[in-house]
């Protein structure tokens, strides 16, 4: 038998954690039929009824069973401006600063192939999304991790970036509202960012997956609110959370209209164009000045997370509540790593959450909860999760 050996990107590409931990789960469920599932953040709320609607419309239109535009449909690219107009108030150009793509998650390995080069440093939160380490291996660039603390209340400090670190960084990658600290960033923080980007020729890449997902009246902060932060970045945006579409696989990317323009150039020569119908569909809401849905939806998570918190709270379990974002972060029992507390939870109570380990080093001691079931659901499992934590602390 000829051997075909991988090729030397494929190498470095790391395991993919989403796909181990779906394992791990599917495993758990086939032996207990009372497990409780927060692992993964998908979202369990209905898309918005007048979306379907407008897809059910929109795919009776021919021209969507041919062929389209291999940058995507121009619908959608103005409406991704307004709706950044309504919720931000930041005016973005769609024939120049928006790329679209099929998940954020796509944007995000893209950005890196178009500006990163083998052996240039990327830095990365620590905590971080694990698909970033994704995109590091499909360049072959080099890691340089900036740990988010608690006593900073998970933000990066720049000051402890290492100039030698700046001087070979060409992209770093930010992520508030943060997955999985649920931490928000202030104007200060981007402000900070934009002048450590242009004083060190550092590309910004902002992931605003959880955009509007923030919680006690805090208004959400887009990164291109911040002056001069087109200049050296670029923000990312999926519909996934907002609208709950997950499977739709939607996103785009706007700001920095050179970078946009490398990004719609790789498409031209990669997946180009989504599903016509599904443009229209999204496009038709995202014009809609009322997104009261979105504050629904946010109340709802909202609502969940305090639940989850009242239960640890009557048990004396101190718990910092999420600021945004459809998680909660939570210490484990002290002196228990990660993914041992994980492994206890599963088996013994069949909870299953994600170790905090597996978002980098500086989540070891951690654990994300979803706030992805109903509030009795969730309710139930913070209660099986306070009782196997008073165990360790008592």
């Amino acid at each position: 038998m000829v051997d075909f050996q991988p090729s030397n990107i494929f190498q470095f590409l790391p395991s993919q954690y989403f796909s181990s931990l779906t394992a791990a789960i599917s495993d758990l469920k086939s032996r207990y039929d009372d497990v409780i599932d927060l692992a993964v953040g998908t979202p369990d709320l209905p898309a918005p009824q007048a979306l379907k609607e407008a897809l059910r419309s929109a795919i009776d239109n021919p021209k969507y069973d041919r062929y389209g535009p291999y940058r995507g449909e121009d619908l959608l690219k103005q409406a991704v401006a307004k709706f950044y107009h309504h919720q931000f108030g930041v005016d973005i150009d769609p024939e120049t600063e928006v790329a679209l793509f099929h998940g954020s998650k796509e944007a995000i390995m893209k950005v890196s192939q178009v500006l990163v080069n083998k052996g240039d440093g990327i830095l990365l939160p620590n905590p971080t999304y694990p698909d970033y380490l994704s995109a590091i291996g499909l360049t072959q660039a080099d890691t340089i991790f900036m740990d988010l603390l608690a006593e900073n209340n998970y933000l990066v400090d720049f000051d402890q970036v290492a100039q030698g670190d700046r001087d070979r960084a060409k992209v770093m990658y930010l992520n508030y509202p943060n997955n999985p600290t649920g931490a928000l960033a202030t104007q200060n923080f981007f402000e900070e960012a934009v002048a450590v980007a242009k004083n060190n020729n550092i590309f910004v890449v902002h992931d605003f997956a959880y955009g509007p997902y923030v919680f006690d009246h805090e208004k959400p902060i887009s990164y291109l609110e911040t002056p001069c932060a087109k200049e050296v970045g670029l923000e990312l945006f999926s519909l996934s959370k907002i609208y709950n579409i997950p499977g739709w696989r939607i996103g785009f990317a706007v700001g920095n209209a050179q970078v946009v323009g490398y990004l719609n150039s790789l498409q031209d020569h990669t997946t180009v164009g989504m599903y016509g119908a599904m443009q229209e569909a999204v496009a038709t809401l995202m014009v809609e000045e009322n997104q009261d849905f979105i504050d629904e939806m946010k109340a709802t998570y909202q609502a969940r997370r305090d639940a989850v918190i009242r239960i640890f709270n009557q048990v004396g379990i101190e718990v910092v509540p999420s600021k945004g974002t459809i998680y909660q972060w939570m210490k484990t029992p002290s002196g228990l790593d990660a993914e041992t507390f994980v492994q206890i939870l599963a088996e013994e109570v069949h909870v299953a959450v994600a170790p905090g380990n597996g978002f980098g080093s500086a989540g070891e001691g951690y654990i994300r909860i979803g706030l992805i079931a109903d509030t009795v659901i969730l309710q139930e499992a913070a209660s099986r999760i306070a009782r196997v934590y008073k165990q360790f602390n008592n």
